[in-house]
């Protein structure tokens, strides 16, 4: 098969799409290509003269286009589409050249065996149309034309045999977007095969593909669009005619009657039988019996009627033409066809059936007494006319969508379990009626027009599976008309809409509830009068107490936008939330219990109307205000959240359970208020009863003001720290702790049995009763009292006190009443003896005292605190505590059982010991050794050492009587004369500690020196003489770190007489003491060194009588001696720290008794031993005793005991005595002195001259 050229030409889908001038085929030869093309253009043109549409031609010219992709511009260059040619699946590429050479159209052909299309569409040739150069977006064309020129014969054999052809036949197939083949040939060629043809389709669908298929020389022939040769007229050839040759045929026309006025009824029999053409001109056709009528009509100006006569008529024709039909009779007439006639319908009566809307037509549509029946879901963008009060539609099960304009004065009456929709810009005015389950819904906001009522009319209350009417409305609106409602009907707003009732809703025959569904909000203006509830499924309800009556099952939203006050007293009840918004007052009195809670977004939303009822129930978010305002015991556990104030205002008790968080503070005017800090929030304006029932600790940080009274309840403590100062009425602490930190300065505060007050703040003036606790601060801290303070009997005030930080206080600027107990606790620390600490302050001035006072003990053994008051204060004073109270029971020795008495007599005469602190607080075990440092038991034991080394010079002096005597037995030259001696001497010893004295050791050096003058006889001799003495001793007391010197200087007389072996010697003296004492006092926490000097005088007379008993060359002497003496100090005051001591002046008396025996025995000529042994008995004050007091207090002295001096002690002396010659004598020795308590052990020198 060979193409020499392949030409389209088509039209745009405006062009012809709508058209339907070509239903009927024809087809036409002619020889010439240039005329064919030309009569096919003007073919599609007359199309779109007949449809009054302007068409596009494109001619696409196949020989003499290049390659496979290329455009082509319509002939006013207006437009331009993309083609693009492929075969076998590859681009058909084209030479351009217009000859039979290139890819395109070269040697193209297919033989195949019979039954195998689809191998040959396969290899066909495709022509594909684009908008754009990519070719990525189709362009859709209608009125597709084939030209075909030089066929060629070189495909002769091997080709299908087509229907009803020869074997000489050729096929042409057209595929349209590959959907399915069309056969466009199919019979016997009649005429040379090069011979040309033309091929036209034209259909309501839309192609932008054309796959060519072809086999063979022949023909090509047209179905459903128009092959044209030369002129022809269109419809000019019958419908089936497939091949015509010559100049064309002109059909012959019986002569048939129009459906017209010349009868007053034409009937379906006419018809079926041709007897009448199926052509209205203005007459009528009756259908007498029930079935299905085909025939289709054309319907002339003068229009037409159907009078289906009571039966029910399917009509499966359609209706062309300009005229109006109209349906009359009763019974139903069901348009099952799409019909063409712009003329439009009036249901006069009966009714009209129709599925689409296109089966009655592109006209209008009029409704007088009759119904539109809907038959199916169809849209309709007709104009509609509603002339009856009757006039319906009836849209049964179905949708029916009406955007056309609604008109006339007849009602709309919608019937059905279906849904009209209603979107136009309608002005109908009559009634607008939906019948038991019927709905009407409104796409516009004139989808209503002018209605002037509605009626929405359900099943009557209590039938079984009632039907209601529904209201729908898909777009915001306003309806003004008022509202007929019966059973329970609809009201249906999609979401996100809002849609308006502004008429008043009144109750039908059978009243019910007003139902609203749908997720948009219903907005009620009118003055409602239905008396049946209203039920809110879903979205939101919106209005006032005018217009939503009865009780409310509110399962979604209800907003009352009250711009004034207004009472609701029905039941709001369901899952759903409660809005208020406008800024009127709504009064609910009904007890509501709606579970989705309550926002309150202006105005105020009022809990009762003054009587016991009125509450609602859940969370509420307040943005406004919130009251109550009822006679009776409430109590309102939903939470309040927002902005809002709350407001209590009834006379009743209103109690707030919830852990709220609204922040526009409480108003009380009336009634009492109770909540505690989770449930009452913001600012408090009190000007009734607020009340705290506190059962937890909390805290209000918000300020309280008003007249009113407040009171505490709850065992919980409440905390205040706002400043009140605003409040000015009273507040009663009735149970739990009041703890103000805040300011109360203009409330008088009064304290119930077992409740606590506390805090920092102010408060305007106290009042505590019998049984309740004061406690001052934050433990601890200061209550101010800006006004007066009454302590009733029975009542406590706690008071913590600290050494070092704060105390509880209460200082008042009135004044103050007294009594109670004062329970006093320590917070620990150092307290300062005698320190104050001030608890009260009443610049008023005070009256009473404290009945009791509890604590005391805590502050510990050292103190006995004291409540000190004045004419305006209550101070605890840290008195110490007497050391007798402190060591208690604990052993003490006499010396320091003085210590004790001697500190305690001092601060019971008003000594504050604070120096003495840390000896104080000592652990008691090691308080008696502190006692002993402190004693100043050294000075005693130094004066008993000063008493005793007055021995060794007594010694000295009868030494030298003693030595002298016995010369002067065996030459009396030795004991005559004038002689000069002189001894020193050093010792050591210790005392032991007698379980009161502490032990100690001394030291001592001395030397004693003398002249004399004597005369002795053969059996007798004498001696006087003077001597000069200076001794010291110096005494250590490790255990107390205590050191002494006592040192005497002075000087005497003595003599002496023997008489055969009797003598007699005599003495005495006189010296001077100086005593420096240093106590070096250690103690945990106390250190210090004490030094103590003083001075004193002594004085001593002694006497010795002896026998001589010769015992060959050796002599032994028994003797006894005795002194007598005062040893006397003065008074004196220590030096160096806090522990410093003053003695009084002490005055000694002493006295001995030795007796014993001594002996010279020579050796030599030059050479002797003497010795001796006696024993001692002291006599007068061997206990020696200081008279001690504190420096700081003098007058509080008692007397400490230094070691006792032995009652009884054996001695002993024991020299060597060198005659250097008759008148120079050196002797050494020792001497010792043995007790219970003390040693004593001396070496001596000593040197006699005689001249």
């Amino acid at each position: 098969m060979r193409f020499s050229h392949l030409k389209y030409s088509c039209s745009v889908i405006a062009a012809c799409a709508a058209s339907t001038a070509f239903a009927e085929p024809a087809v036409f030869f002619n020889d010439d290509r240039d005329a064919g093309r030309t009569t096919f253009r003007n073919t599609v043109q007359a199309a779109d003269a007949n449809a009054g549409q302007t068409s596009v031609i494109y001619e696409i010219d196949i020989l003499n286009t290049t390659g496979s992709i290329f455009q082509v511009t319509n002939p006013t260059n207006s437009d331009i589409v993309f083609v693009r040619t492929t075969r076998v699946g590859a681009p058909a590429l084209n030479n351009g050249t217009g000859d039979l050479g290139g890819d395109g159209f070269t040697n193209w052909g297919n033989s195949y065996s019979p039954d195998t299309f689809a191998a040959a569409a396969a290899l066909g040739y495709n022509i594909e149309f684009f908008s754009d150069a990519s070719l990525t977006n189709p362009f859709q064309m209608n009125s597709l034309g084939l030209h075909v020129n030089n066929w060629g014969t070189c495909c002769a054999t091997n080709n299908a045999t087509p229907s009803g052809g020869t074997s000489n036949a050729s096929e042409i197939y057209l595929i349209f977007d590959n959907t399915a083949p069309l056969l466009l040939g199919g019979i016997a060629s009649t005429i040379p095969g090069t011979e040309h043809f033309i091929g036209a389709i034209n259909d309501t669908n839309f192609f932008s593909r054309v796959n060519v298929v072809a086999n063979g020389d022949g023909e090509f022939f047209g179905a459903g669009g128009f092959l044209t040769f030369t002129s022809v007229a269109l419809n000019s050839v019958p419908s089936g005619s497939s091949v015509v040759s010559g100049t064309g045929l002109t059909p012959s026309v019986p002569v048939i009657p129009d459906i017209d006025t010349a009868a007053p009824a034409y009937t379906v029999v006419q018809l079926a039988a041709s007897q009448v053409n199926p052509n209205f001109v203005g007459g009528t056709l009756r259908i007498g019996t029930s079935g299905t009528v085909s025939n289709a009509f054309t319907v002339q100006s003068q229009g037409g009627t159907i009078d289906t006569d009571g039966n029910t008529i399917n009509l499966s024709g359609s209706f062309s033409g300009v005229g109006r039909m109209t349906k009359g009779g009763a019974g139903v007439l069901n348009l099952t066809a799409s019909s063409s006639h712009s003329g439009g319908f009036f249901i006069q009566n009966g009714a009209l059936g129709v599925s689409n809307i296109a089966q009655i037509g592109t006209g209008s549509l009029e409704i007088g007494a009759g119904t539109l029946l809907a038959n199916g879901d169809f849209a309709a963008n007709r104009d509609l006319a509603l002339s009856s009060a009757s006039s319906t539609i009836d849209v049964q099960a179905n949708s029916v969508v009406w955007s056309g304009i609604v008109s006339g004065t007849g009602n709309l009456n919608v019937t059905g379990s279906g849904v009209l929709v209603l979107g136009g810009i309608n002005t109908y005015s009559g009634e607008t009626v939906v019948n038991p389950g019927g709905s009407i819904s409104l796409a516009s906001a004139d989808a209503l027009g002018a209605t002037s009522l509605i009626r929405l009319i359900g099943d009557p209350i209590g039938t079984v599976n009632g039907r209601a009417a529904s209201l729908i409305f898909t777009g915001s609106t306003t309806v003004g008309a008022n509202i007929v409602a019966d059973g329970d009907p609809i009201i249906d707003v999609a979401t996100g809409e809002i849609v308006t009732l502004a008429g008043d809703i009144s109750d039908g025959v059978n009243p019910g509830d007003i139902v609203k569904v749908g997720a948009g909000r219903l907005i009620l203006t009118g003055a409602n009068t239905y008396t049946g509830g209203t039920i809110v499924s879903a979205g939101e309800l919106i209005g006032n107490t005018t217009s939503l009556q009865g009780a409310i099952a509110n399962n979604a939203a209800v907003e009352f936008a009250q711009a004034t006050g207004g009472t609701y007293a029905g039941v709001m009840s369901g899952s759903g939330t409660l809005t208020k918004t406008g800024a009127g007052a709504l009064t609910l009195t009904g007890a509501n219990t709606y579970a989705g809670g309550t926002t309150i977004s202006g105005g105020v939303l009022q809990l009762g109307g003054g009587a016991a009822s009125g509450s609602i129930t859940g969370p509420v978010v307040n943005n406004g205000a919130l009251a109550v305002n009822r006679s009776d015991t409430y109590t309102f556990a939903g939470v309040i959240s927002g902005t809002g104030i709350f407001v209590q205002d009834g006379t009743g008790t209103t109690t707030l359970t919830a852990a709220n968080t609204y922040t526009g503070g409480t108003l009380i005017s009336r009634g009492r208020l109770v909540g505690n800090t989770t449930s009452l929030q913001g600012a408090i304006q009190n000007n009734s009863v607020i009340e705290f029932a506190q059962a937890t600790t909390g805290t209000f940080a918000d300020q309280i003001s008003g007249t009113g009274r407040f009171d505490k309840t709850g065992a919980g403590m409440l905390t205040l720290t706002a400043n009140s100062a605003s409040f000015t009425g009273d507040t009663f602490v009735q149970a739990g702790e009041l703890r103000v930190n805040g300011n109360l300065s203009r409330s008088v505060t009064s304290v119930e049995s077992g409740a606590r007050l506390s805090g920092t703040g102010v408060i305007g003036g106290l009042v505590a009763n019998s049984g309740s606790v004061i406690s001052p601060g934050n433990s601890p801290g200061v209550l101010n009292v800006d006004g007066a303070v009454n302590l009733q009997s029975g009542s406590t005030v706690e008071f913590e006190v600290s050494a070092t930080g704060p105390i509880d206080q209460i200082l008042a600027t009135g004044a103050a009443e007294v009594d109670g107990t004062a329970a006093i606790t320590n917070l620990g620390g150092i307290y300062a003896f005698n320190s104050e600490y001030l608890l009260l302050e009443a610049d008023g001035g005070r009256t009473g005292t404290f009945a009791d006072a509890t604590g005391l003990a805590g502050f510990g053994i050292l103190y006995r605190p004291e409540l000190v008051y004045t004419d305006t204060q209550v101070r605890l004073r840290m008195a110490p505590n007497l050391l007798a109270n402190i060591v208690g029971s604990t052993v003490l020795t006499s010396n320091q059982r003085s210590v004790v008495n001697l500190i305690d007599g001092a601060v019971t005469a008003g000594y504050n010991p604070q120096p003495l602190f840390n000896i104080y607080s000592l652990p008691v075990a090691q308080m008696p050794g502190a006692f002993d440092q402190l004693s100043g038991e050294v000075y005693a034991t130094a004066a008993g050492v000063g008493i005793e080394q007055e021995r060794l010079v007594r010694d000295a002096v009868l030494g030298r009587l003693g030595s002298v005597a016995m010369a002067a037995r065996d030459e009396t030259e030795a004991g005559s004369g004038v002689g000069v001696w002189g001894q020193l001497f050093g010792g050591w010893g210790n005392g032991d500690s007698d379980r009161n004295a502490a032990a100690f050791e001394t030291d001592r050096m001395g030397m004693v020196t003398g002249i004399d003058v004597g005369k002795a006889t053969e059996n007798s001799s004498w001696r006087a003489g003077i001597f000069g003495m200076q001794v010291q001793s110096d005494v250590t007391i490790d255990r107390l770190g205590s050191t002494a010197e006592v040192e005497q200087a002075g000087g005497g007389v003595y003599a002496s007489l023997q008489t055969g072996r009797v003598g007699i010697a005599i003495g005495g003296y006189l010296t001077e003491i100086d005593l420096r004492a240093f106590r070096d006092i250690r103690l945990p926490g106390f250190a210090e060194t004490n030094v103590g000097t003083t001075e004193g005088k002594a004085k001593q007379a002694f006497a010795e009588l002896s026998y001589t008993i010769p015992s060959g060359s050796a002599i032994v002497r028994p003797f006894l001696a005795g002194s007598i003496g005062s040893f006397k100090l003065d008074g004196m005051t220590e030096t160096g720290g806090e522990a410093n001591l003053t003695m009084l002046e002490q005055d000694y008396s002493t006295a001995t008794l030795t007796g014993g025996i001594d002996a010279m025995v020579p050796i030599g000529k030059s050479l002797s031993i003497n010795g001796a042994f006696a024993g001692r008995a002291q006599l007068g004050d061997r206990d020696p005793q200081a008279f001690l007091a504190l420096a700081a207090a003098p007058q509080q002295a008692f007397a400490i005991s230094g070691a006792q001096l032995d009652e009884f002690a054996l001695v002993a002396r024991l020299d060597a005595r060198f005659s250097l010659d008759d008148k120079l004598q050196v002797s050494v020795g020792y001497t010792g002195l043995s007790g219970i308590t003390q040693t004593d052990h001396s070496a001596q020198a000593t040197i006699q001259v005689r001249f």
